[in-house]
């Protein structure tokens, strides 16, 4: 038997819900007949399939005489239904699993949700519906997974819509990464000429891109604000976009302290190796970063912290979310917090834009960094995600402050790093002050 029980409001179904929990029996022509619940599905619950609009199912038992029978029923509330049939909700799901047919197979729920997500933080900043716009003018075949994502197909759609091949994309493309990662280190809105000659040294082939579409009337991403013979003002049509382009030139550095070769160093390779000049050279310019921010930005602890507290920063590090520590992980997999500058309240929330993605780190150390605020440690959990810090295997947490309320944010987070071996929490007297705190941080555990 099946039934579907439409209700008025939330209170009735909870009524309803609560009646078929206990169970009951009524007389039927002078016998007992008992009903049993035997299993309910929550799809109110956070955990619940996101494609399956809300409702209780309940399955139930009901014994009459010697005779079992079993009845399926759904508690449904009247808006969510009503929303249901007119929103046509299976066709956009036909519609997008179609397009996105080899996305995860089995997971394209969890997909699609996250994905959803994204677009409805787009739908509310009008700078990003506009980079939408680029990224969809072209047809694409994927939606962007965060707003990092979304910035990455706004400006190659943009480039492509302007340049013939991919090989002038992806030039064009390298020229302004250069040009965005110096103005981004520097400070700079706005840039002259002589810093775009400065940016793109030791690249001429860059340089003549940039020249060329100068000359052309336009750089795609760029807006001319002044020009002369031989000077000229511009900035990126949104600082956003040099942003992104900053991130990406970070996410381009070696891997674990493979430092760029000097010029002078390169040199003496061709005197020694005597291979022909102007081909050496060539192959060199080629391959020759014209930019290393990575120390200047983040190659030591002092810089990192620097590069957290200063508020020029702010909105790379919210765009890079789930990007830029994972960046920052592969190239160096210890972060040590416990210097001078000490970490502000805007450098603490960086620190939670790092941590998201940062699948490669080892060793994080963030002793004597105040987490006396109980949603400190909360929101450290929440930059984690579902991935958390697979790699992890070394926390020190000593002289944080933290409070007795922090203990079960703290097991969550201590949870999420399946391969933690060393845990430091010297000096945390507050933490497992009461036997509540041990409670809860056993049972997050």
């Amino acid at each position: 038997m099946r039934a579907n029980f439409v209700c008025e409001s939330g209170s009735a179904m909870l009524a309803v819900a609560r009646l078929l929990l206990g169970g009951f029996e009524v007389p039927v022509d002078g016998e007992v007949a008992r009903l049993e619940l035997t299993q309910t599905r929550n799809l109110f619950a956070a955990s619940a399939d996101v494609l399956r609009f809300r409702r209780l199912e309940c399955d139930l038992r009901i014994v009459y005489r010697e005779s079992e029978h079993v009845a399926k029923v759904q508690l449904h509330h009247r808006d969510i239904l009503s929303l249901h049939a007119s929103s046509r909700a299976q066709e956009h799901y036909d519609f997008l699993h179609c397009q996105l047919r080899g996305a995860l197979v089995g997971r394209f729920g969890e997909f699609l949700e996250g994905r959803l997500c994204v677009f409805d933080e787009i739908c509310k900043v009008p700078v990003l519906l506009s980079v939408m716009a680029c990224a969809f003018a072209s047809k694409v075949h994927c939606l962007p997974g965060d707003i990092f994502e979304l910035y990455q197909l706004g400006m190659l759609s943009t480039l492509r819509r302007r340049l013939s091949c991919e090989e002038q994309v992806q030039g064009a493309l390298e020229m302004l990464r250069s040009i965005a990662a110096a103005n981004h280190l520097a400070r700079r809105r706005t840039f002259q000429v002589d810093d775009v000659r400065a940016a793109l040294q030791g690249r001429p082939d860059l340089l003549e891109i940039w020249s060329r579409l100068l000359e052309e009337g336009a750089v795609p991403l760029v807006k001319i604000l002044t020009l002369g013979d031989v000077s000229g003002e511009f900035q990126f049509s949104h600082l956003s976009f040099q942003e992104a382009l900053f991130i990406e030139s970070l996410q381009q550095q070696p891997e674990e302290q493979q430092q760029e070769q000097q010029p002078d160093q390169l040199q003496q390779q061709q005197q020694e190796t005597k291979q022909p000049e102007v081909q050496q050279e060539q192959e060199e310019q080629k391959r020759r970063p014209v930019r290393q921010p990575l120390f200047e930005f983040w190659g030591t602890d002092a810089a990192l912290n620097f590069s957290l507290n200063d508020p020029f920063y702010k909105n790379a590090l919210a765009i890079g979310r789930g990007h830029m520590g994972a960046a920052l992980a592969r190239q160096r997999s210890a972060w040590c917090l416990d210097v001078q500058p000490r970490l502000s309240e805007l450098g603490r929330q960086g620190l939670q834009s790092l941590l998201t993605g940062a699948s490669g780190l080892r060793k994080l150390n963030v002793a004597n960094v105040c987490l006396r605020n109980p949603s400190e440690m909360a929101s450290l959990v929440a930059a984690l995600g579902k991935d958390g810090l697979p790699s992890l295997e070394v926390l020190v947490l000593g002289r944080c402050q933290l409070p007795a309320a922090s203990a079960q944010s703290l097991g969550l987070f201590l949870a999420s790093c399946g391969r933690l071996r060393e845990l430091d929490l010297e000096g945390n007297r507050e933490l497992l002050s009461s036997p509540d705190a041990v409670t809860a941080l056993g049972a997050a555990l």
